[in-house]
């Protein structure tokens, strides 16, 4: 058998769009049919290189070395057949798909996501369509293609794909032009699913579809008092016009958000985009919409109204996204577009005696049918309207206040509960004078279902208020018997929450997720705060999560990691609000110091993996200026977690005196270990910035103090600073030993499971393996550095990687690929606001001069900014699939 491709693959699959129907129209002329059908496509593939490794009915499966050479055997095929003459004038049309990736051969074909992916693209194409992914057309040049061009279709949802696929329709002489939709799924969006049926609005529904399809309105703002159903008409209005925007529609819950400055946070985490270390998420969710079609329904903006001037700033820079407001107040906006909600209509004032102009009117509807989701056991007929009809009448037609109040019918009569909400809810009664009476209704409907709860339940109510953003079963265990010392059953608590409409249930991931609407959350914070509670469920809801925090801490190196930086990620308004408390909390100075100290300990390298290095940096500073005397022992982790991130953000005088005071804490404990790890450390920052004989001396220092300490040997650290050396030996030109020592650092970095130090030391092992000649080997490890880096989000390291596979390509004499890695590592180095040090800027620009000179500066401008034009899934395809295609595999260390 011919050898099949291996490494970066392009893979062609076509199949004849309606099969079953020649089938039948050619009968017996059917496999004459097919069979000229595949000498046309394999004349098409042979002369192109093309390997076809499979068929199964009329579908054929094609891999190629080149995209170029399977993209112009499509082409060729496809002009093959529409020049054929089929029998009986039967109009045989033939579907492609191409997509380039890293498939599998076992047993002489081919496996994994790959092969998925690219049958999903062909299916979703027509008749005489070729459609190409995006990590194909992203390897392929301008002017590559002759008179070949690419259209974009697009975003589009494929099925059994978990995002979605930008596709382009190859288009050129002998190709069609028009073709109906694609057969996708629907846009992508993560609108949450409306719990319980949608009742009336229908007057609201058709206005607000209509003003969302205007394009003369890109902000709409949705108005009303707290219960009366924004957020529920906002979803049911975008959910039906998914279509209308080809790159999703995408749900902000802001409910949690309680700082402005954590909106373009909240935003770039809708729009599943990962925080860019060192840059703005308001940056980075603006450039990534700034030529999408998109719909973004941000939720419960009242609270976070100073964000105000960032959301135009996002529309003027995104001109094709809308979006979708709710609030209890407008934004005050030009262009904005107000929509004001009132409550559900009631019923005429003359309609008592008639059960059918009773059910006529909205806020009956829903009564009813929220009443009879209740159970079977509850029957509404005509005698008990009325009482419903009187019941709504006392809610003021609040949906919100309506759907509690029908819950309790599984205990009440329709007539109990009105005459119990009559005295138990007097129209106008309220705590606070200056509310709407509207507001003043919704909370005493709350209250009053509140009260109606048993002891233990009204106990698990109050404490699950204190999670912010929601919660998981686990940590409503650490919450639920805190206080008092009673264990309410845990369980039977929430199922109690959740019929009463108290909390809501979000299956969102493998995890069940808990959370309470606002306005009942604010109502249930009252309540705890007037128990006496709160102070000590705050406490005891940061020390939960102190304690989780260093458990996953813990897991950040093990293969349970991604598992655990999920958590980070949907816990992060709780953490937010823990280290809030530790850090404002007026007494127990020490030992809040303390609390705030072991907080940041224990997130710091969390927020370094996954979080916005911007916010960590101002977590951090809080933290160290309110634990000024903090404990030694806390203080000095904190110092040295401060650094990283101020070198970071270009503070590296601050960044070096921190560690030197890290240094001094660890020296003042004993602790020869770490203060090993940070000397390792400065000497790391001091060789960034070129100061290399500080550098030496630092790690020479360092390495004594780790070989002469009483304690067993730390062989971490060790191999930190044998990989330093390394380092340090290669730039002074010591080829064998910086060999030698890059390759003992590597091989104790892979026993104690570090992977993200194995990544770090691949690119430096790499230029020895280049300056040998062996540059297979080089481009292995670049390549398995660069696909770790893209897996952890981490920028810097991933513009490392680019710029040492643009100084490869350019020792090949590559040129345009060069500079186009440079373009591409240019922009993920703004991203990350985390410039190239000194040291390394000069070896890079020494290493790209020849191919610079070779294309002249025109030449060089334009390939860098191909380059820059690249998303940064696009530059990591473009880069790796390059990197995998010149490599070998790295032998074992």
């Amino acid at each position: 058998m011919t050898e099949l491709p291996t490494g970066a693959v392009t893979l062609l699959f076509t199949d004849i769009e309606g099969s079953t129907r020649l089938l039948r129209s050619l009968e017996g002329q059917y496999g004459r049919m097919l069979s000229a059908q595949r000498a046309i496509l394999r004349q098409a593939v042979s002369c192109h290189g093309g390997r076809e490794f499979g068929t199964e009915g009329d579908a054929s499966f094609v891999a190629f070395w080149s995209p170029r050479s399977a993209l112009l055997a499509a082409a060729a095929a496809q002009t093959g057949l529409a020049g054929h003459a089929w029998p009986n004038g039967a109009d045989v049309r033939v579907r492609m798909g191409v997509h380039t990736g890293t498939p599998t051969v076992v047993d002489g074909d081919y496996v994994g996501l790959d092969v998925h992916r690219v049958a999903r693209i062909c299916s979703a194409g027509h008749g005489g369509q070729v459609l190409v992914s995006d990590a194909t057309r992203s390897l392929i040049g301008e002017g590559d293609m002759g008179e070949l061009a690419f259209r974009d279709l697009g975003y589009h949802r494929l099925k059994d794909l978990d995002r979605p696929e930008r596709l382009y329709q190859l288009a050129g002489p002998g190709l069609g032009e028009e073709f109906p939709p694609l057969r996708s799924l629907l846009p992508a969006s993560n609108l949450p699913s409306i719990p319980t049926s949608f009742v009336g609005r229908k007057r609201e529904l058709a206005d607000v579809q209509a003003m969302l399809q205007d394009p003369a309105i890109r902000l709409l703002t949705l108005t009303g008092s707290g219960g009366t159903g924004k957020t529920r008409l906002a979803l049911k209005a975008a959910s039906s016009l998914v279509e209308r925007f080809p790159d999703g529609v995408h749900f902000v819950p802001l409910a949690a958000v309680e700082d402005h400055r954590y909106v373009g946070l909240a935003v770039a985490e809708a729009l599943g985009l990962s925080s860019a270390q060192g840059r703005s998420t308001g940056e980075l969710a603006a450039d990534h919409l700034r030529d999408r079609c998109v719909l973004l329904i941000l939720d419960n903006f009242e609270q976070v109204a100073a964000a105000a001037g960032w959301v135009h700033e996002l529309l003027s820079r995104a001109p094709r996204a809308k979006a979708l407001v709710t609030s209890r107040a407008v934004l005050n906006l030009s262009g904005e577009h107000e929509y004001r909600m009132a409550p559900l209509p009631l019923p005429a004032a003359d309609a008592a005696g008639n059960p059918s102009a009773l059910l006529e009117s909205e806020a009956v509807a829903l009564f009813v049918q929220r009443a009879r989701a209740v159970g079977p056991q509850v029957r509404l007929e005509g005698a008990t309207l009325p009482a419903v009809a009187e019941i709504c009448a006392r809610l003021d037609g609040l949906p919100l206040a309506i759907e509690l109040a029908a819950a309790h019918l599984r205990l009440l009569s329709p007539e109990d509960l009105r005459r119990r909400l009559r005295a138990r809810l007097p129209l106008l009664e309220s705590r606070a004078a200056d509310l709407p009476e509207r507001q003043r209704t919704l909370h005493n409907t709350i209250e009053w279902s509140y009260r109606l709860l048993a002891p233990a339940d009204q106990a698990l109510f109050r404490r699950l208020a204190v999670f912010v953003g929601g919660w998981t079963l686990e940590s409503a265990e650490a919450m639920a018997g805190t206080v008092d010392g009673s264990q309410a059953d845990l369980l039977s608590g929430l199922a109690t929450l959740l019929e009463h409409s108290l909390v809501w249930r979000d299956d969102v991931s493998d995890t069940t997720r808990y959370r309470m609407l606002s306005t009942i959350r604010e109502y249930a914070i009252s309540e705890l705060e007037r128990s006496g509670e709160l102070a000590a469920l705050r406490r005891r809801h940061a020390e939960h999560f102190i304690a989780v925090s260093e458990t996953a801490n813990l897991h950040l190196e093990q293969p349970d990691q991604m598992a655990w930086l999920a958590w980070f990620d949907a816990e992060m308004d709780n953490l937010r609000a823990a280290l809030t408390w530790a850090l404002e909390r007026p007494s127990d100075g020490e030992d809040r110091q303390a609390t705030a100290l072991r907080f940041a300990r224990a997130l710091g390298w969390l927020w370094y993996t996954r979080g916005d290095t911007r916010e960590a940096l101002s977590w951090l500073e809080r933290v160290l200026k309110a634990g000024a005397k903090g404990s030694r022992s806390l203080r000095a982790p904190v110092l040295y977690l401060y650094a990283a991130f101020a070198e970071r953000h270009g503070q590296v005088e601050q960044a070096i005196a921190s560690l030197r005071e890290s240094v001094a804490l660890f020296r003042a404990e004993g602790d020869r270990s770490r203060v090993a790890k940070a000397l390792n450390a400065l000497g790391d920052m001091t060789f960034r910035h070129g100061d290399r004989t500080e550098a030496r001396r630092l790690w020479d220092e360092a390495l004594a103090l780790v070989n002469d300490s009483p304690d067993p040997v730390d062989e971490h650290t060790v191999g930190l600073l044998t990989a330093n050396l390394g380092i340090l030996a290669l730039e002074e030109g010591r080829l064998t030993l910086a060999r030698s020592l890059l390759e003992r650092g590597l091989t104790v970095f892979d026993i104690h499971g570090d992977h993200r130090a194995v990544a770090e030391c691949q690119p430096y092992l790499a230029r020895t393996a280049a300056a040998d000649g062996d540059l297979p080997r080089a481009y292995a490890l670049l390549g398995e550095a660069l696909a770790f880096f893209h897996q952890w989000h981490d920028r810097p390291g991933l513009a490392t990687c680019l710029e040492a596979l643009a100084a490869l390509a350019a020792r090949e004499r590559e040129a345009v690929r060069a500079m186009r890695l440079v373009g591409a590592a240019l922009t993920v180095r703004e991203a990350a606001d985390a410039p190239l040090p000194p040291t390394e800027r000069e070896k890079f620009e020494r290493d790209i001069a020849p191919v610079s000179a070779a294309l002249g500066e025109e030449g060089v401008a334009t390939a860098v900014a191909e380059g820059q034009a690249m998303t940064l899934d696009q530059a990591i395809n473009y880069a790796l699939t390059w990197a995998q295609g010149r490599s070998r595999p790295t032998p074992a260390p």
